[in-house]
Formats: C-alpha cells, sequence, structure tokens
C-alpha cells in the first residue's frame, strides 16, 4: 500500500529566486494567458492567501501598508 503525501507548499515559478523576469501575456481585462498564466495565477494565490504576509483585516489593497506589499513583490 502507498501513503499519501498530502499536500504540500507549492513553490512558485522556479526563475522567482533567480532575478530573471518571467513573460507572461494578459488579456484586455488583465488576467494572464498564454503558457505561463496558471503557473503564475498558482504562485500569487498561495502568496496571497498567506495571512502572515497579508493579514486578513485589510478589506481592499489600498489599505495594506506599502511595506507589506514592497516584501510581497520582492519574493
Amino acid at each position: 500500500m502507498t501513503k499519501k503525501q498530502g499536500q504540500t507548499p507549492a513553490n512558485g515559478p522556479k526563475e522567482w529566486a533567480t532575478g530573471t523576469k518571467i513573460e507572461v501575456e494578459f488579456d484586455s481585462t488583465f488576467h494572464p494567458v498564454g503558457n505561463r498564466a496558471s503557473e503564475l495565477k498558482t504562485a500569487m494565490g498561495n502568496i496571497i492567501r498567506n495571512g502572515y504576509r497579508v493579514p486578513l483585516t485589510y478589506i481592499d489593497w489600498d489599505s495594506v501598508p506599502t511595506d507589506v506589499l514592497d516584501s510581497i513583490w520582492s519574493e
């Protein structure tokens, strides 16, 4: 019998830690499309859902402090 591994954290695109820019296409409504779209959406969703990085007490992005946003974008 094989043991299930369970849920593991997603690491995001491998280029994120290298400083290399990732080319992602966007449609007219600014939704990511193309080859890297699902990879980007998954990684961004994991960052955003982490309550330690962005506390869930903020109602919208405009009320999130700049230093918190900067730390997210620096990852």
